[in-house]
């Protein structure tokens, strides 16, 4: 929803019901509200059913190309910067340079939601994030761009995985 665009939100309210009714009738009011309202604002929303998750097209590199393509999911990785995670770059050219190993290029629709933003690298990264209700870790301040760690495969939709 970009500016000047609305969204509806909905509100029950009880009326009043003639003596012969038998069920409460319940009207629904609609309020439109600003799409640049921030959501925390509005009482009735819960921000955790309601917020789509950020959503970014980002690139890894590995040997693991066959199995990732078999099983058609990607697995944590054992150590990293940040522990133990699925790392992402911004750009072929990036997840190249950021590899341990090499052979396919991954490239996968990541929900990293919520950013934990770290400068240095922290083997209890994934608890930082956890603790800070965040759902992703964005490593800044390596000379060749943002790093991009999940924890969960979940939040990785492959899109291909093609030979280098």
């Amino acid at each position: 929803v970009g500016v000047g665009a609305w969204s509806l939100a909905t509100t029950p309210s009880e009326q009043k019901q003639p003596a012969t009714s038998t069920a409460p009738s319940v009207t629904t009011h609609l309020t439109l509200i600003p799409a640049i309202t921030p959501l925390s604002s509005i009482s009735t929303f819960s921000l955790a059913s309601t917020v789509t998750p950020r959503t970014q097209r980002l690139y890894h590199v590995t040997d693991a190309g066959p199995k990732i393509k078999a099983e058609n999911k990607m697995r944590r990785g054992q150590s990293g910067l940040c522990g133990g995670g699925i790392y992402f770059a911004d750009s072929i050219e990036a997840a190249k340079s950021k590899a341990h190993t090499r052979g396919y290029i991954v490239t996968a629709m990541v929900r990293v939601g919520k950013a934990k933003v770290l400068d240095l690298g922290d083997a209890n990264a994934e608890l930082r994030m956890t603790e800070s209700g965040c759902d992703s870790v964005e490593l800044r301040g390596r000379p060749n761009g943002i790093e991009y760690v999940v924890y969960n495969p979940d939040q990785i939709e492959l899109i291909s995985v093609c030979p280098e």
